[in-house]
Order: structure tokens, then C-alpha cells, then sequence
């Protein structure tokens, strides 16, 4: 039986050679070949399922670092939800690798800005304008509103109240960069 060919830098055997001594069926050798085809197909489902693993066990370890920083924050700021909104906001853009994120808390049937993170400053400033909004029901955030679903939308430039110039959609897209868009309630479905 030969060991790896010595040419590549893979921990798996490239090649087996067996013999038996006066083995002449091709079949004998066929199925030999087919047997070390599962064996390598299997290793390759192994090496994929860990590889996976480690890649939940990182999203897993990332969010249990950001939700240390929230609880880290929360109890040096008793009192003051400012620093709570802000550390929450820029672990959630960091975690879904956004390019920036805006926080908002629902007030009555309106919604305000309570945090901002790496928002472009045009964008924060046109937002800042209305300190309570309601936004249109075909765009994530309205669709929040009324069914307390998360909801997304991949090219808000479709949205009829783009299409109308709202102004609050108008401004996601021409001074935001929005296309693709996603809202959540938060945990009590709010």
C-alpha cells in the first residue's frame, strides 16, 4: 500500500495502490477504486460540516462579545439610554456588516431617532429634521408598523412612495444610498 504521493501538502492520501497476490478480476479493482471515491466524498462532507462548525461557533462567540459590550455599557450609564442605543446600534451594523444603521423607538403611532451609527451626515441631518415621523406602509419600517413582522424590501426605489417622493423614502435612498432595505420589531414585537 503506498502513502501519499509526497507532491502535494494535503493530509489525505492522493493515491492506494493495492494488490493482491493473483488478483486478475477487474471487478476486485473496481470496487476498490469505487470504495476509496466514498471514503474521499465522506472526509469532504466531514471537512465541510466543521468548517461550518467553526463558522457558527465564531457568529456565535461574536455576538456573545457584542452582547457583553451592551451589558458592559448598561451598567456604567444607569439612568441614561443614550450610550445603550448607540453601543447596541453599532454592534448590530458590525455583526450584519451594514454600512451604517439608524435605531428608532416607536411613539404612539410615529416613530424618532434615538440612535445613529456611521450614517452618512446628510442622511443624519434630513433625518433629524422631523423629530416624530410615520412612515409610508410599503416601505420595511411602515410594513413593521402594521404587522410587527421583520420586513425587507430589495429595491426601495420600486416603492410607490418613492415613486410619489415621500420625503422620508426619498431621502433613505437619495441621501441614505438605500436600495436594499430590512426593519424588525424588537423583541416584544413593538
Amino acid at each position: 500500500m503506498a502513502g501519499p504521493t509526497g507532491t502535494g501538502t494535503s493530509d489525505r492520501v492522493d493515491e492506494v495502490i493495492l494488490a493482491r497476490k493473483g488478483a486478475k478480476s477487474r471487478r476486485r479493482i473496481t470496487g476498490l477504486r469505487s470504495k476509496t471515491t466514498k471514503a474521499r466524498t465522506h472526509v469532504d462532507r466531514v471537512r465541510a460540516a466543521n468548517a461550518d462548525l467553526k463558522k457558527k461557533l465564531a457568529e456565535a462567540l461574536e455576538q456573545q462579545a457584542a452582547t457583553s459590550e451592551v451589558l458592559s455599557v448598561i451598567s456604567s450609564s444607569p439612568g441614561d439610554l443614550e450610550p445603550v442605543f448607540q453601543a447596541m446600534l453599532a454592534n448590530a451594523v458590525r455583526i450584519c456588516d451594514a454600512k451604517f444603521g439608524q435605531m428608532y423607538l416607536r411613539d404612539g403611532d410615529a416613530f424618532r431617532a434615538v440612535a445613529t451609527h456611521n450614517a452618512p451626515p446628510a442622511y443624519v441631518e434630513a433625518r433629524s429634521r422631523d423629530l416624530l415621523f410615520r412612515p409610508p406602509p410599503d416601505v420595511p419600517l411602515g410594513r413593521v408598523f402594521i404587522t410587527k413582522q421583520a420586513a425587507q424590501i430589495a429595491d426601495i426605489t420600486t416603492a410607490q412612495s418613492y415613486i410619489n417622493r415621500d420625503p422620508f423614502v426619498v431621502s433613505a435612498v437619495d441621501l441614505g444610498g438605500y436600495r436594499d432595505c430590512a426593519r424588525g420589531p424588537n423583541a416584544q414585537g413593538r
